[in-house]
């Protein structure tokens, strides 16, 4: 992780990025920081595509430190972030996560993938909606939250709410 963020930081055109980490086990909370801290560098950085599916040693520590690095990425267009599997990823670090979307004022796409994070639970969809209502710009929103069984009708209520303040 630390080679590829030492090239990041000497890569300032670049305006997509996508990496997948699936099932690299050894990639944890301080990976993800040390990613982001590379990507917020970036200024160029319109669309980020980050996958860390089955990384099991991701949890809120993680989505913290994301959510502090996202503030300072105001450009973002368009982000997509899979934490399917991430079982230590917990409604806690979701909520933070959430609230840093609002700040991204320029997001159109938004893709959060949280499928079998076994602590996800109506309050992804509370604090998204929260969000959502301030993200004017958005124009596609994708949630991925299959077999997360604590997910119910408070939180689709709580979602569509927020999706209909926002249009």
């Amino acid at each position: 992780i630390q080679v590829l963020c030492n090239y990041l930081r000497r890569s300032q055109a670049l305006e997509r990025i996508s990496l997948s980490l699936e099932g690299c086990f050894g990639v944890n909370d301080n990976c993800v920081q040390a990613l982001f801290q590379a990507f917020r560098l970036i200024q160029s950085l319109r669309s980020l595509d980050l996958s860390y599916y089955w990384c099991s040693r991701i949890g809120d520590i993680g989505l913290h430190a994301l959510s502090l690095e996202l503030l300072q990425m105001p450009k973002l267009c368009a982000l997509s972030l899979s934490f399917a599997w991430c079982d230590k990823v917990t409604a806690a670090g979701v909520q933070v996560l959430c609230s840093a979307f609002e700040h991204l004022k320029r997001l159109q796409g938004l893709k959060l993938d949280f499928a079998r994070c076994k602590s996800i639970n109506d309050i992804l969809f509370h604090s998204l909606a929260l969000s959502l209502n301030k993200l004017k710009s958005l124009r596609s929103l994708n949630v991925n939250v299959n077999e997360c069984e604590l997910i119910g009708d408070s939180g689709l209520k709580a979602l569509a709410s927020g999706l209909q303040i926002s249009s």
